[in-house]
């Protein structure tokens, strides 16, 4: 049983772009044959009807990209299914950094173009895998064409894999010049994704919720803290959430505060409450597997979004 996936995997020796321009070679491990690993997984779980999902990560000093095989029948298993102990690693490239040459070579060794799933990441990823550049750029959104600027004022319009290519395309015959990308929207490579020329980015790639969770719950408690220091640290208590001095909050910690919002209602931080309430609202909606039935509906979606985006504006809150 322990070593029943040997005959899937290799190691294979692949040179790495370092951050410093030079590149050097390093043993990488891959799976040899990604179909036919989902497929066994599949026939010893017993699942007919799954969903893919493609995970990459480069933490902790290695560029890593593991699958889950999700059954799609019951969300009770989809949760489980998603876990990290559900998990099984594709390809694991020690001392490799993330960047798109790097994520690119992996991705064809292990040829996941022809393998039908969802993409996840965190927001640096997502811009490599679309093709974009940095989240410093001029134009940072993997998702839309919103300047940094306007970002949460304006909408861009979506960004598909044909225009990323186009504009990629456009920036390298005009002399690839970094301090020019803007002008083609920060575009500077076909994007991994695969699909048809007319697809979002949006619809191959899920937006990051944990790191967009964590983001706004962090900045929230930094807001309450600044205004209400006694109010902050009581809320911090009832949640039994402690903060890293350099991270903020972790995952566990800010559902914590969450649920513990109440803490703030009908004191000198209720604006905060109202805030928070609002969000658990989007939260409970469109956070899991699955949609609620309202969410889709425009009345009642435009409502709590909107009725957010002019409290925020209001109060001059910005994320």
């Amino acid at each position: 049983m322990v070593h029943e996936l040997d005959d899937f995997f290799e190691v294979v020796t692949q040179d790495a772009d370092l951050a410093s321009g030079s590149a050097k070679s390093y043993p990488i491990v891959v799976c040899k044959t990604v179909n036919g690993l989902v497929d066994y997984v599949k026939a010893r779980r017993n699942v007919d009807s799954c969903r893919i999902k493609i995970g990459i990560d480069g933490g902790q000093g290695s560029l890593k990209i593991c699958l889950n095989v999700e059954e799609s029948s019951d969300e009770r298993n989809v949760i489980n299914d998603s876990g990290v102990r559900r998990s099984l690693i594709l390809a694991l490239a020690p001392n490799v950094s993330e960047n798109y040459c790097n994520v690119s070579k992996i991705w064809n060794l292990l040829k996941l173009q022809t393998l039908e799933a969802f993409v996840t990441g965190d927001l640096k990823i997502i811009n490599i895998l679309a093709g974009v550049m940095a989240n410093s750029s001029t134009y940072p959104c993997a998702y839309c064409t919103s300047s940094k600027s306007d970002l949460g004022e304006k909408k861009g319009l979506l960004r598909t894999i044909r225009s990323i290519r186009r504009n990629a395309d456009l920036w390298t015959r005009n002399g690839g010049i970094r301090k020019n990308a803007k002008k083609f929207l920060n575009c500077a490579h076909d994007p991994l994704l695969e699909g048809e020329e007319e697809d979002t980015i949006l619809c191959k790639c899920p937006p990051p919720v944990l790191h967009i969770f964590l983001g706004i719950i962090n900045r929230i408690f930094n807001a309450v803290a600044k205004d209400y220091q006694m109010e902050s640290e009581a809320w911090a208590s009832a949640a039994n959430a402690t903060r890293h001095s350099q991270f903020g909050f972790a995952g566990r910690h800010c559902r914590n505060l969450l649920d513990k919002r109440n803490i703030l209602a009908r004191g000198p931080a209720d604006k905060y409450f109202k805030l928070l309430d609002s969000l658990q609202r989007v939260v409970d909606s469109c956070f899991g597997v699955a949609l609620l039935s309202y969410y889709t509906k425009p009345s009642r979606h435009s409502v709590m979004v909107g009725s957010t985006q002019d409290y925020l504006r209001h109060q001059n809150f910005t994320f």
